[in-house]
Parts: structure tokens; C-alpha cells; sequence
């Protein structure tokens, strides 16, 4: 009987800790997978299915950004409520990521705003649209 009762308590913790699909992100501080881009050139930077680019804004105000194949890296500052600069990423050149994600990071350092809605995050770049991403799992 014991043992039953310890397996329904272990088991209950472990289907808990899950990551809900439906999570809300109170911050920036998260990982992040770019979705699509939403401008009047994003017919041209459709993403493949079989890629996530991801960005992580970690709380030392640097972030790592994992594309098709290579890795970058950088630095941001948050500038207010709703403000952001990033700096441009330092990346690595294995070979051949997509155009999508070749967009991705080249628009960062574009990035002047952003805000967050439940689980998705937008990243403004004035006069051309912005970046939407979602929490990643």
C-alpha cells in the first residue's frame, strides 16, 4: 500500500513539472523561437518547418541565438518598459543557414521594442514590421 501511494505521489509530481504549451511569460528573460516576420518584405523569408532558430535573453543582459547551423552571441540592454537595444551578433559560419535565419539575426540590432502577449513575444523594428516569436519548449 505504501508503495502504491509513493508511485502516485511520484508520479503526480512528475506529469506537474511539464512545460504547459499555454504558459504566459512574465518577462524577456526566456527562450524564444522566431516564427515569422511580419513586413512588407516577409514573403521573401518564409521559415522551414524543420528549423527553430531560438533566441535565450538571459537575466546578464546577454543572449545566445542558435540558427539552422550556427551559433551567435551578443549583448542587450533594456531601456524602459517596452524598450530594447541589441547589439548585433557574433556568430559562428559552419555552413548554410536559411534565409529566414540569416534575416533573423542580421534584423536584431533593428530592434528598438518589443512586448509580450501570454506566450508570444514581438520585437519591433521601426519603418519595416516586426519579429514574432513564442516561448519555446
Amino acid at each position: 500500500m505504501k508503495k502504491s501511494v509513493i508511485f502516485i505521489i511520484f508520479l503526480m509530481l512528475f506529469v506537474s513539472c511539464k512545460k504547459d504549451k499555454n504558459e504566459v511569460a512574465g518577462d524577456i528573460y526566456n527562450i524564444w523561437e522566431a516564427v515569422e516576420f511580419m513586413s512588407l518584405e516577409s514573403m521573401h523569408y518564409t521559415k522551414n518547418d524543420n528549423y527553430k532558430p531560438v533566441i535565450e535573453f538571459q537575466t546578464d543582459n546577454k543572449f545566445t541565438l542558435r540558427l539552422d547551423e550556427n551559433s551567435c552571441f551578443g549583448s542587450f540592454s533594456l531601456k524602459g518598459k517596452d524598450s530594447i537595444e541589441i547589439k548585433a551578433p557574433g556568430c559562428t559560419y559552419i555552413c548554410c543557414d536559411s534565409e529566414f535565419s540569416n534575416k533573423f539575426s542580421a534584423m536584431l540590432s533593428q530592434v528598438k521594442s518589443y512586448s509580450i502577449e501570454g506566450n508570444k513575444l514581438k520585437l519591433n523594428v521601426p519603418s519595416w514590421g516586426w519579429i514574432s516569436l513564442e516561448l519555446a519548449n
